[in-house]
């Protein structure tokens, strides 16, 4: 069971919501997981949404593999997917994430340039109990596509990842 909601009671006891292992077990991590999926089309959407936000900010740019420079390889990538749900379990959305395919790294080459830090989420909801307890505001922000959004040193070539279709 996955932990879902902290919050605290006036006598500041830490009371939780658990999900109910359904629940927590109808997550869906790979493409073609996804799309054997009884929402299946609802993913596909959530895809579509997702390459429509990064060529709005120009993240890429489609070309031929011919046109790749010599001694350059192509990144794989993978499609991450997940249904958003609510504190109550309640389904709010379906999520496409399109990633660099991990694993391709050199030990002594590329290693620690592709790392990227990442919060556990127990943490964050350690931090708002706290807050809670001593009356304390906090805000968030949601960045959309944050991580793309970083300027790069030098060109980064992808393959075009399962379930696109480009026509030439």
């Amino acid at each position: 069971n996955a932990v879902n909601d902290g919050t605290c009671n006036q006598f500041h006891f830490m009371a939780f919501s658990t999900l109910t292992d359904e629940v927590a077990s109808n997550e869906v991590f790979t493409y073609a997981q996804a799309m054997k999926q009884h929402d299946a089309e609802d993913f596909r959407t959530a895809m579509e949404k997702e390459l429509a936000d990064h060529t709005l900010r120009e993240h890429w740019v489609i070309v031929p593999r011919s046109s790749m420079p010599t001694g350059k390889k192509a990144i794989m990538s993978i499609w991450s997917f997940k249904r958003k749900r609510l504190p109550t379990g309640e389904l709010l959305k379906h999520k496409a994430r399109l990633c660099a395919h991990g694993g391709m790294q050199q030990w002594g080459e590329n290693y620690w340039e592709t790392y990227s830090p990442v919060v556990n989420m127990l943490t964050v909801r350690l931090l708002l109990i706290i807050c809670k307890i001593h009356k304390l505001h906090s805000k968030s922000i949601d960045f959309v596509l944050a991580f793309p959004q970083a300027e790069l040193e030098e060109d980064i070539w992808m393959e075009i990842p399962l379930g696109v279709d480009i026509i030439s």
